[in-house]
């Protein structure tokens, strides 16, 4: 059987016949992408937004971004000190 849905979702599957020695029947449930008409859009005007960004905006993102990337680094190094720490207890045990 061949049609024409295009799914933008995983199936839900509902069995409903699942017998030894009978064929399969199941139901499957999608989400179809939805069929889009345009209207007329031609001659449509929309008004251009000011996009202007101050030093200070940029600063101000690029610092919480280091402060993002800080805190991911610390974490790992800390992470780190812990397995060296745990590794180093266990060579320990094996020598005594």
């Amino acid at each position: 059987m061949k049609n024409d849905i295009v799914p933008v979702s995983e199936p839900e599957i509902e069995r409903e016949q699942f017998e030894e020695g009978k064929d399969l029947i199941f139901k499957a449930t999608v989400t179809k992408r939805p069929e889009v008409k345009l209207g007329d859009y031609k001659g449509l005007e929309a008004e251009k937004q000011d996009a202007t960004v101050t030093d200070e905006q940029i600063e101000e993102q690029l610092n919480n971004i280091r402060e993002q990337q800080a805190k991911k680094w610390l974490l790992l190094k800390k992470a780190l000190q812990f397995k060296k720490r745990r590794l180093r207890s266990n060579r320990l045990r094996w020598f005594r």
